[in-house]
């Protein structure tokens, strides 16, 4: 009667734990009975086999944006067929573990751990984000940031900015993101390492937002393409190329963006990345839907929401389901499509409204509600403006342009 069941995880799997009693009489009796390194080192063992599994879960998964930066920190391997059947649904795996891994993350800083603590936040990284488990995430960063910091770890800091930009990013707060990526990129830089300067590189050229500065943003993602030639890391290589297609993109260079998400996309596929490959295919879609093929856009679409949801990508089905709405708007779609788009209408993430509202404009265009048509083109207007994205301001413009409206003032 030591443990009780705690209910099933994620994953299905029962689980148990000890009664609280016998928790505090179990730490009380190792305090006093077991040395301090012999405690240590049983920590390090249990981080080191969390580090392990998360690790090769993220891997597993494919981030489209960011290959994460690791160190030496001892990992204690699993066996391989308990591995596998942990990680079958890597997502799953992650969720049923995720109050653990965050409190590792914590216990780990308290404990002067400084590289393990960061390490687990690069392996995280990509799950919170993708589950929009914000809170955690910024709980992760800020105990691991002061542990690299506190141990002058450079290499642990640098990685724990690079995973702080791309929070600040999903929050709308571009500039903090752009500082974190410079600041880390100067500390890669100063280290020598490669796929690290690639990363902070494609980053700062995709949200540096100014159109005047579109050459030098291309060269900085070319740049680190280049850094990882030849023999360099193909997960890095496809984030950087994921990167370099959306500037493509959002600056009207279709083809250009084609090329290089179906480039990504073989190298995805390669390394069996399921959330890479869905990733890459909606922005295929994307760009399906800017050419005017909207039937073949909306049943890619179509199929790449089905399969975020099957694997509980939230933040990815959430963009997804803005642009599948716009193909069914144009599609003539309108009772299907306002139930994707209003959700999205007020949301704090810019990007996402801004696309909405416009879906919405055509729409109360397309049923003569020209005043309301106006009001939501001219928002999703300012927003692209201020996102400097010069692809969907140009398509706003045109829509405005439908009613009359040029878009100026």
């Amino acid at each position: 009667r030591l443990l009780e069941v705690a209910g099933r995880d994620a994953t299905g799997q029962v689980r148990y734990r000890f009664h609280d009693l016998v928790r505090v009489y179990a730490r009380e009796r190792a305090e006093a009975q077991a040395p301090s390194a012999e405690r240590r080192a049983a920590m390090t063992r249990a981080f080191g086999a969390w580090l392990y599994l998360a690790e090769r879960a993220d891997a597993r998964l494919g981030n489209p944006f960011l290959e994460p930066v690791y160190g030496a920190t001892p990992r204690w391997p699993i066996d391989q067929a308990v591995t596998e059947r942990l990680l079958v649904d890597p997502l799953a795996f992650l969720e049923a573990e995720r109050a653990g891994l965050v409190a590792a993350v914590t216990q780990a800083a308290a404990l002067g751990m400084a590289c393990m603590s960061w390490e687990l936040t690069s392996a995280l990284t990509q799950f919170l984000g993708t589950r929009l488990y914000l809170d955690d995430w910024h709980r992760c960063i800020g105990q691991a940031l002061t542990a690299a910091r506190r141990a002058r770890d450079a290499r642990g800091e640098a990685a724990v900015l690079l995973s702080l930009g791309h929070l600040h990013a999903i929050h709308g707060r571009h500039q903090q993101a752009l500082d974190c990526w410079r600041a880390a990129l100067t500390r890669f830089e100063r280290l020598g390492d490669g796929p690290g300067r690639a990363m902070s590189l494609a980053a700062v050229a995709l949200y540096h937002f100014d159109r005047g500065a579109f050459q030098q943003r291309q060269r900085q993602a070319e740049e680190a393409l280049a850094i990882l030639e030849p023999g360099g890391s193909p997960q890095a290589r496809a984030c950087v190329l994921h990167c370099l297609g959306i500037l493509h993109h959002n600056h009207g260079g279709l083809d250009a963006a084609r090329q290089r998400f179906e480039e990504a996309l073989r190298l995805r596929r390669e390394l069996g990345s399921r959330r890479g490959e869905a990733e890459l295919q909606y922005r295929l879609g994307v760009v399906l839907l800017k050419q005017g093929r909207v039937q073949a856009a909306a049943a890619l679409l179509q199929q790449t929401l089905a399969t975020m949801r099957q694997h509980g990508d939230r933040i990815g089905a959430h963009c997804v389901e803005v642009h599948l709405a716009t193909a069914m708007v144009h599609l003539g779609r309108h009772a299907e499509a306002r139930p994707l788009l209003e959700p999205w209408a007020h949301s704090s993430h810019p990007y996402l409204r801004g696309m909405a509202l416009r879906a919405l404009g055509e729409l109360h265009h397309a049923h003569g509600h020209r005043d309301r048509a106006r009001t939501a083109l001219r928002e999703a207007l300012t927003l692209f403006r201020q996102l400097d994205i010069p692809i969907e301001e140009a398509i706003t413009v045109r829509a405005l342009g439908a009613l009359g409206d040029d878009g100026q003032g």
